[in-house]
C-alpha cells in the first residue's frame, strides 16, 4: 500500500458517477470489487466483498491499489484482519433497522472501544475500520465517541445538503 488512508472515503458506483473535477485529496475514492475500473478511473482503492476472493493476485497486478473489505460482523471483520486488507469498512444498519441494537455501534464499541478492556484484546482489532450506513453528522459523531472508528464512507445519502468540502471540514471537526 503507497496511499495514504483518508479519514473519508466515497464509494464510486460506477464510472458516471465519478466526477473527476470534484475530486479532493483529502479523500479516498474506491470501487465494490471491480479492480479493472478502479485502475481505469485512478481510484485509490477497491472495496472487496467476497470474503472467498484472491487478495494476493490483486496485490501483484495493482500494488498502488488499498485493499478493503466490508465486513458486517466481528468474524468478517477478523478474517478480513487475517487476510491483511489496508482497511475494513463495517456496514452499520439503517436506523430503522432490527438489526441496529445487535449490529450498530454497540458491536463497534466493542470491537473498537475507545478506552482498552483488559480480556477484549483477542476482539480487538488493529486495521482501520471505516464506517459504512451512518446517516448524518450526528450520528458519525455518536459513533466516534464510543469506538476508535477510523474514518466515515460517504454514501449517496450522506448529508447530500451539503457540499463535499462542507461535509470534508465538518467529518475532519469530529475527528480532530
Amino acid at each position: 500500500m503507497n496511499k495514504p488512508l483518508a479519514k473519508i472515503q466515497i464509494l464510486v458506483g460506477k464510472e458516471s458517477d465519478f466526477r473527476q473535477e470534484k475530486r479532493s485529496n483529502k479523500v479516498n475514492y474506491l470501487v465494490k470489487d471491480d479492480v479493472d475500473l478502479a485502475d481505469k478511473l485512478g481510484l485509490d482503492g477497491v472495496l472487496i466483498s467476497d470474503l472467498e476472493r484472491d487478495l494476493s493476485s490483486i496485490r501483484i497486478s495493482h500494488p498502488n491499489l488499498l485493499i478493503g473489505g466490508l465486513a458486517y460482523d466481528l468474524a468478517d471483520c477478523k478474517n478480513w484482519e487475517m487476510k491483511g486488507v489496508d482497511f475494513i469498512q463495517f456496514f452499520m444498519p439503517e436506523n430503522g433497522s432490527q438489526q441496529v441494537v445487535i449490529l450498530g455501534s454497540e458491536l463497534l464499541q466493542d470491537i473498537i472501544p475507545r478506552e482498552e478492556e483488559y480480556g477484549w484484546m483477542v476482539l480487538s482489532l488493529n486495521k482501520p475500520v471505516f464506517v459504512l450506513g451512518v446517516a448524518d453528522f450526528e450520528e458519525l459523531k455518536l459513533v466516534y465517541d464510543k469506538t476508535n472508528v477510523s474514518g466515515v464512507v460517504f454514501t449517496k445519502h450522506f448529508e447530500q445538503k451539503f457540499s463535499l468540502e462542507e461535509r470534508i471540514k465538518q467529518v475532519s471537526n469530529i475527528f480532530e
